[in-house]
Formats: C-alpha cells, sequence, structure tokens
C-alpha cells in the first residue's frame, strides 16, 4: 500500500475517531474475505472439474458399449459359419454379455468405488428409458439375445438371435450416439456454469479491490508471479544468444531424428564448444565472455539454411541441426564456422586488443538412431576435436549411413593448424 493511500485510510478513520485496532481489524476482514472469495473459486472449479470426470466416465462407458455391441455381433456370426471355436466362443460371448450388462448397471445405479453416481439428470434419463431412444431397454434385449444364441446348441447363419444381433449391432450405435451427444451436451452445460460462477466471484473480487487494493493485490501478485514463472520456464529463447535454449533445441533434435528416422532420411546434427572460454573469463571478465559467445551464435546463424536449426545447450556448447544433409555438406558448414569465428573479434577490448577465439566442433551424420544416442556420439566427437588440437572439426556416421566399404563407425577428421 502506497503512502497516499495509508494517508487516506488513517484520515478516513482517524476523521472518525477509529482506533489503528479498528483500522487492523477491517483490514483482517478485508483478507478474510477475499480468502473466502479465492477459497469459493477454488470449490467451485473442483466440482466442475470432478462433475466433468465423472460425465466423460459416462462416455467412455457408452465407447465400451458400442465396442461389445460390434464384438458380440461377430464373435455371434463366427459361431455359426464355424470359423470361431463353439466353446471359446461361447465363453466369449459370456464374457461379453456380462460385461455388458455390468457397465449398464453401473450407468444407471452409479459406482461407488469410482464416486459416479446413479444416472438422474432428466434429458439422460429420457435417452435411457424414454421414447424414441429406450437406450437401456435396447442394450438390455441385445444382451438376451447374445445369451439366448449362446443357449443355441447348433447355431446357423439363419439362426433369428443372430440375425436380431446382426440387426441390433446396426441401430444400437445412432442410440449410443444419441447418449454421448447427452453427456457432450452435460459437459458444456458444466464449462458454462463454471464460466457464470468464474465471472461472478472475479466481479466480487473487482469490488473489493476498488476498498482494499494492498489486501487483495497479494493474491493477485502471486497469482501473477506464478504466470511468470510459468511462461519463463515453457520460453524457448536463451536470453543471452536468443536463439534456442537447450530445452526447445533438444525438443527440436527429438522431432527432426524423429522426421528423418520416419523418412529414412540422412541429417546431420553438429555440437560446437568455444575453446578455452574460462581464460576469456578470468582475464577479461564474464562479459567478454558473453560477448564471444553472442559472437559465435550470430556467425553460426549466418550459415544456416532456411529450415535449419540453432540452439545453445548451455554454457559455451551449442548445437545445430541440419535436416536432408550428409556428412559432407555437415562438415562444410562446420568448417565455414569455425574459420570464420577463428577469424574475426567478437570484441575490441580495453588497450586496443581484438577479442577473439576458436570452436571445436563435432559433426554426426545419422539415420534411425534416437536422441540419447545420438548426443552421446556428438559428446566423443567434440572430446576428439579437443584432444587432437582444438580449433578442428571431427565428423562420424552412424553404421547404418555408412557407405559401402566404409568401416562401421568410420571417421572423417579435419586437422587445421592453429595460428
Amino acid at each position: 500500500m502506497t503512502a497516499h493511500t495509508q494517508n487516506e485510510v488513517s484520515a478516513g478513520f482517524g476523521g472518525n475517531g477509529r482506533s489503528p485496532r479498528l483500522i487492523t481489524a477491517t483490514y483482517l476482514l478485508a483478507m478474510g474475505f477475499i480468502a473466502a472469495l479465492a477459497l469459493a473459486g477454488i470449490v467451485a472449479v473442483r466440482q466442475q472439474i470432478a462433475q466433468q470426470a465423472l460425465t466423460f466416465q459416462r462416455i467412455r462407458i457408452v465407447d465400451r458399449q458400442r465396442s461389445m455391441t460390434q464384438r458380440i455381433a461377430n464373435v455371434a456370426r463366427g459361431v455359426a459359419d464355424g470359423s470361431v471355436d463353439r466353446t471359446a466362443g461361447n465363453d466369449e460371448l459370456a464374457r461379453l454379455a456380462d460385461r455388458m450388462e455390468l457397465t449398464e448397471q453401473l450407468q444407471i445405479d452409479g459406482d461407488r468405488a469410482t464416486g459416479l453416481g446413479a444416472l438422474t439428470a432428466a434429458t439422460q434419463r429420457h435417452v435411457y428409458f424414454e421414447n424414441p431412444v429406450r437406450l437401456h431397454e435396447k442394450l438390455a434385449s441385445y444382451v438376451a439375445v447374445a445369451r439366448a444364441f449362446r443357449a443355441t446348441p447348433a447355431p446357423t447363419l439363419a439362426d433369428p438371435n443372430l440375425q436380431l444381433m446382426q440387426t441390433a449391432a446396426v441401430s444400437l450405435p445412432a442410440a449410443l450416439d444419441a447418449a454421448i451427444a447427452t453427456f457432450r451436451a452435460a459437459l458444456d452445460h458444466d464449462i458454462r456454469h463454471l464460466k457464470h460462477v468464474l465471472y461472478t466471484l472475479a466481479g466480487i473480487l473487482l469490488i473489493t479491490l476498488g476498498l482494499e487494493a494492498f489486501f487483495v493485490y497479494r493474491p493477485l501478485f502471486r497469482s501473477q508471479q506464478l504466470a511468470m514463472e510459468t511462461l519463463s520456464s515453457t520460453s524457448t529463447v536463451d536470453n543471452l544468444t536468443h536463439i534456442l535454449n537447450r530445452r526447445a533445441t533438444l525438443e527440436r533434435m527429438r522431432t527432426e531424428l524423429t522426421r528423418a528416422n520416419r523418412q529414412g532420411q540422412s541429417m546431420c546434427l553438429l555440437i560446437a564448444d568455444i575453446d578455452r572460454i574460462q581464460n576469456v573469463n578470468a582475464i577479461f571478465g564474464a562479459e567478454a565472455g558473453d560477448l564471444v559467445l553472442t559472437h559465435f551464435a550470430a556467425i553460426a546463424a549466418q550459415n544456416l539454411r532456411a529450415g535449419d536449426s540453432l540452439g545453445r545447450l548451455g554454457g559455451e556448447e551449442f548445437a545445430l541441426i541440419l535436416p536432408a544433409t550428409e556428412l559432407t555438406g555437415g562438415m562444410t558448414v562446420a568448417e565455414r564456422i569455425r574459420i570464420s569465428f577463428a577469424s574475426t573479434s567478437a570484441a575490441v577490448i580495453p588497450g586496443g586488443h581484438r577479442l577473439t577465439a576458436t570452436a571445436s566442433i563435432g559433426v554426426l551424420n545419422t539415420v534411425d538412431i534416437t536422441l540419447p544416442e545420438a548426443l552421446e556420439q556428438l559428446d566423443e566427437l567434440l572430446l576428439r576435436a579437443k584432444s587432437n588440437g582444438r580449433n578442428r572439426v571431427e565428423g562420424a556416421m552412424t553404421p547404418r549411413k555408412a557407405p559401402k566399404g566404409t568401416a562401421p563407425g568410420a571417421t572423417i577428421g579435419v586437422n587445421v593448424p592453429i595460428a
């Protein structure tokens, strides 16, 4: 609460001779009222969520009944034409009939174990018990016919019970669809009711905001803070380099690998690490190190095609994703980036010195590989580039993409002398 607001409150209460204790009590009352509003909103939301969950449960029951209806008809026909063993078919018919009867009982009478109540809504009971649908009667009749067919000693395709089941298997889906439509209408009604409740609570809350801004803004600020944290956690951009962050980069890798594996297409993954960036930080400061990182990101971005992706995995490590690219193409891109980065300066630092650095890069040409496998091989290639002198590119193919005559896991190294 601002000083101006505090003065206004003090003046208002002070002018009437009210004590600070009364002011405090008023504030606590306002906080309790706001808490009651919040609790009412939570209760309303939870009740609607629970109600919708139960309605979805009823829809799932109808979906299972639809599936069992078709299954019963198919099994009965198989028993009649001899394509299904009679004993096994009769056992399956008995199981399905019992299961359908049980699901219908749960739909009508409820299920205490899952919290599903009895079917009481007038519109829903109309579908189940009244014309023109009478779904409950049709399902019961269908189960009875299935059991009568099962009791037939030697049923044939001309069996009247089978004919009834075949006819019902065609007509019952329409009745089941009517039930689903009724339940979906109930869902829509619940959503509209929830909106009405929330709008009403929001209106009351806005009125309270005008009376006690300080005590209302606290929960609102907390809600805003949670929303900001959520937005931050779902952000896809690295704050320093303005390219993809680690989470987004790994997700893009997974997506492109999945696409390449599905299409049987070759692609290249590159991992780059700035050489001895810790020395830059130690000598010139963290800001100089940040300049080196942003400079590398800019150089790498200049060498990407439409459809390629660039991200920062963390620290001084970057990743490039090159779909539909063979090893030669990936090596060419990596080499261009390496040379351009090493030959240009990230900034001019005090003393007139140009801030330069080098990068080691691993290139993996792959198809039919998982993301963890790809990351493991990229780490090995990067370690090889570091071990072989830094400021170099190391490439490899996965075994399935190796050309004929190339040993599995064969690598291609590019040695570049460091000036």
